[in-house]
């Protein structure tokens, strides 16, 4: 709204003040130039007067040398003749001259015979000396007088022509005569200077400030006062001759303002869409927001799982999980089934409801919760009565929702391993994003339970291999190694195929979401893109700045949300990736491969949950291709890798030092072998531990926390590789394990391994 006409341009102009003459570009321009023209002055006026100052002195020299050419004949004369008052008459008209100060005469024995006005003596003091030889002291040096002197000797020739040295004489002058004679001389250089210098300050002042800094003046006025509601009324017209810069200037700056005026029509018809469109743009970060939450939560409960070796835990755990996502109408209850194997062999199902309190506590804290440690499940050899089935339930893994329960489901091949079945479900807000997070929950769940039961029936087949072979020790003494071997290639396939089988599950899983994710954020920043690029492309130059930055800053906020779901995908497909590179279930034959890759991707799995305790340093000095097994290597240095973790945090909790341990990898490659290092900082074995560390069942951890039969398989694996290892170890400062592998198989393994 206008309260009346906008202002013209002349108006403008008039109301707006004047640039003060100090403020102007032509005053500093006038400063620049002036300064060095008077430094150049300057320079050349006192070079000029040193010059001068040289030149009139070199002249009174001359001058007292002429002098002396033309007296010496008479003091010679009277100094032969012992004449003293004809030597003084002779020097005090010489003293008469007014380029003379002074002049003294000593004898050929070096004493002084007469002296007149100003002179230096035999201690090099100046002194005055009257007509009647009266000599007063003046200074004790000639550096503050700035007398100057020629000394010239005098001769005699007598009537035999015979030339002799009678004395010596010294004519003096004085700087004060010279600076006399050039003094109108010097006036005159440094008037002239200063009336040129004068000269070309207003001359120089005059001209520029009426060419370039009153049209520059003008321009400036016209452009401050540019705004967008007075378009219409705004013409610049700068007032010089000729077609120079400033009537370019002027040309563009009218050009640029008749843009603004189409740009400006545009703006405010695309303000409406692009205010819609940002609308859309954040509802969809919203969504892309809950998805990358979702996923983020199914990753921990994927690493939670994979540490878990009961059954009961695993079901806890998912049960968490996805009462944190899925809406609830009121407090749920929570009915977990599991199947189980007991020592009978007998199979059948565990069953027990989740307390309250259980339900309502953090899923990480379950061994601390006295609730979860009174649970007793239940067992029967069917399914319980409670649990109620549809038709075709069970037939595949995925969540059924029926009314307000809902039954998540975990089978293989048709066989029921779990089921987690909750009611009072607010199913008028379960979506289909809940759904989609509770079915892939389930299917970790189920390679959890399959996996633990895989375990299981392994430890009872170990347990009963191991009574065996107690019985038949001392009749069998000779085939024991053979037997621990073939026990250890059994521990070996069953542990690789239940992980292989886990890690095949959760990439096949998480890939689906995943790319959903990375291709959608794809797609969201080009296309915010191409928004940005049309919409700079409408204001061009001519939008206000203010305008920009808002576009810049809503653009900026917009591109960072879609970088952080961008690299949140990246990261998940990067551990997919390490998973399926760990595994490497496509290279269940001997291959030749790099090895420094299966080695990188398995600290990168193990960093997960020791990168706070442990800095891994590796330097690897030589990467060479190895014909292996490579799934079988990455099970060794897992191993290898875990057991130096668990030895810098013992030995952390040991001394109560929580600072970072250290695990060195490193290779080298002597020869035709390759030779890989593990040193640790931790607590470090005793000789006692070094010579059974590779003996089945022996492990120095408590009980429940480990088979003992890591180091046992590695060992074995190694021997089948035709490599060896080499043990080094202290206590209290650390172990350093060495593999040594030969780059190619030079034998086929032994059938019993």
């Amino acid at each position: 709204m206008s309260a009346g006409p906008h202002p013209t341009f002349e108006q403008t102009m008039a109301e707006h003040p004047t640039i003060e003459l100090r403020h102007s570009i032509a005053t500093r321009l006038l400063k620049i130039v002036f300064s060095v023209y008077f430094c150049v002055t300057v320079v050349v006026t006192v070079t000029h007067l040193v010059k001068e100052y040289r030149y009139t002195k070199a002249e009174i020299k001359e001058e007292i040398k002429k002098l002396a050419l033309a007296f010496e004949p008479g003091l010679g004369a009277a100094l032969w003749s012992f004449n003293k008052p004809g030597v003084e008459s002779t020097i005090f008209g010489m003293q008469k001259i007014d380029s003379i100060s002074g002049v003294k005469i000593v004898n050929d024995q070096g004493k002084e015979v007469a002296s007149n006005g100003m002179v230096i003596d035999s201690q090099g003091g100046i002194k005055i000396v009257s007509k009647n030889q009266q000599a007063e002291k003046q200074t004790d040096s000639t550096f503050f007088t700035g007398m100057f002197g020629y000394g010239f000797p005098i001769y005699h020739t007598d009537v035999e022509n015979i030339t002799r040295e009678v004395g010596y004489g010294t004519i003096y002058s004085k700087e004060n005569i010279v600076i006399q004679r050039v003094q109108y001389g010097f006036i005159l250089i440094v008037i002239n200077a200063i009336i040129k210098t004068a000269a070309l300050w207003i001359i120089f002042l005059f001209f520029v400030r009426k060419i370039v800094g009153k049209p520059l003046e003008s321009l400036t006025r016209a452009t401050e006062r540019i705004s967008l509601e007075q378009l219409d009324n705004i013409k610049i017209n700068i007032q010089t001759k000729g077609r120079n810069e400033l009537k370019i200037l002027e040309e563009t700056f009218n050009t640029m303002i008749q843009k603004l005026k189409v740009a400006k029509a545009e703006l405010d018809d695309n303000a409406y869409q692009l205010e819609k469109r940002n609308h859309e743009l954040s509802k969809m970060s919203t969504d892309l927001k809950h998805s990358n939450k979702r996923l983020t939560m199914i990753l921990d409960n994927t690493k939670t799982l994979a540490l878990v070796r009961n059954k009961m835990e695993a079901m806890v755990h998912t049960s968490h999980t996805i009462l944190h996502t899925i809406p609830c109408s009121q407090s749920p209850e929570i009915q977990l089934v599991y199947h189980e194997l007991q020592d009978d062999d007998s199979e059948g199902y565990m069953s027990f409801r989740m307390p309250p309190s259980l339900i309502s506590s953090g899923s990480k804290a379950l061994e601390k919760n006295k609730q979860f440690v009174d649970i007793k499940p239940s067992f029967t050899s069917h399914l319980p009565t409670a649990i109620k089935l549809s038709d075709g339930m069970i037939e595949e893994t995925r969540s059924h929702l029926k009314e307000d329960q809902l039954h998540i489901v975990a089978c293989r091949d048709q066989k029921l391993l779990g089921m987690i079945q909750i009611k009072h479900v607010n199913q008028s807000d379960f979506t289909v994003e809940h759904q989609e997070f509770v079915d892939t929950l389930s299917q970790f769940l189920s390679l959890t339970l399959e996996e633990i039961e895989m375990t299981q029936n392994l430890e009872n087949k170990v347990k009963e291999r191991t009574h065996d072979l107690e019985e038949a020790l001392h009749q069998l003494n000779q085939k024991h190694t053979q037997l621990k071997n073939t026990q250890t290639q059994l521990v070996q396939a069953e542990k690789m195929a239940g992980l292989g089988t886990l890690v095949a599950g959760v990439a096949h899983e998480i890939n689906n979401p995943v790319n959903f994710v990375y291709s959608g954020s794809q797609i969201l920043e080009t296309h915010l893109t191409k928004l940005k690029d049309y919409i700079f492309s409408i204001a061009e130059d001519d939008a206000s700045e203010e305008l920009k930055k808002s576009f810049e800053e809503r653009f900026q906020r917009l591109f960072q949300f879609s970088e952080a779901i961008l690299n949140g995908s990246n990261r998940i497909k990067t551990i997919v990736a390490d998973l399926r590179t760990f595994s490497r279930l496509e290279e269940a034959e001997k291959k030749t491969v790099f090895i420094v890759e299966s080695i990188e991707s398995t600290i990168r799995l193990i960093q997960t949950e020791y990168k706070q305790y442990v800095d891994f340093q590796c330097d690897f000095q030589a990467n060479p291709q190895i014909e292996c097994w490579s799934s079988q290597l990455n099970q060794v240095f897992m191993n290898l890798m875990v057991n130096a973790c668990q030895a810098i945090r013992q030995k952390q909790e040991e001394t109560n030092d929580y600072s970072k341990g250290i695990l060195s990898i490193t290779t080298s490659m002597p020869a035709d072998q390759l030779i890989i290092s593990f040193q640790d900082t931790g607590c470090g074995m005793s000789e006692e531990v070094k010579t059974k560390i590779f003996e089945p069942f022996f492990t120095t951890k408590p009980v429940g926390e480990g088979t003992g039969l890591g180091m046992s398989i590695s060992y074995g694996i190694v021997e089948k590789h035709q490599g060896k290892i080499e043990i080094h170890s202290v206590v209290g400062e650390g172990t350093t394990f060495t593999l040594v592998l030969p780059l190619q198989l030079t034998r086929a393994p032994e059938q019993n391994y």
